[in-house]
């Protein structure tokens, strides 16, 4: 019994005491979907249900509004990263449903990056 407590103990302790979020966003089909990641994070991670491989977005003047896995590639549209942290998907599909991560999010020893999850709201 007392072992239980001591990693119930543990377990809190790195709840209370971690700097990385994880959040879940109910976004709805069609709407837009905004969320604000924090200045100078210029590269957005998405792994969603319909692709593979992960996804990015990066601030830039040029963007065209689409996800890319190797540069090159065009996934979706839509969305917009812009220099102070804010991603903009304008009309939320199937497809930008998944987890939304900050690959460029200093590391932390032992702590998981900050994620948010865009989950489909229930009508």
């Amino acid at each position: 019994m007392s072992r239980l407590i001591i990693l119930a103990c543990v377990f809190l302790a790195g709840v209370i005491y971690t700097d990385a979020a994880v959040a879940r966003m109910l976004v709805e089909l069609g709407k837009e979907a905004r969320f604000d990641f924090g200045e100078n994070m210029l590269v957005v991670r998405r792994t969603t249900k319909l692709s593979p491989n992960s996804q990015y977005i990066f601030a830039s003047p040029q963007q065209d509004g689409t996800w890319t896995t190797d540069g090159t590639d065009k996934i979706g549209k839509g969305a917009h990263l812009f220099f102070n942290g804010t991603l903009i998907i304008a009309k939320m599909t199937e497809e930008d449903i998944g987890s939304y991560e900050m690959p460029m999010e200093t590391p932390r020893p032992n702590l998981a990056r900050t994620m948010i999850d865009f989950a489909l709201k229930d009508n």
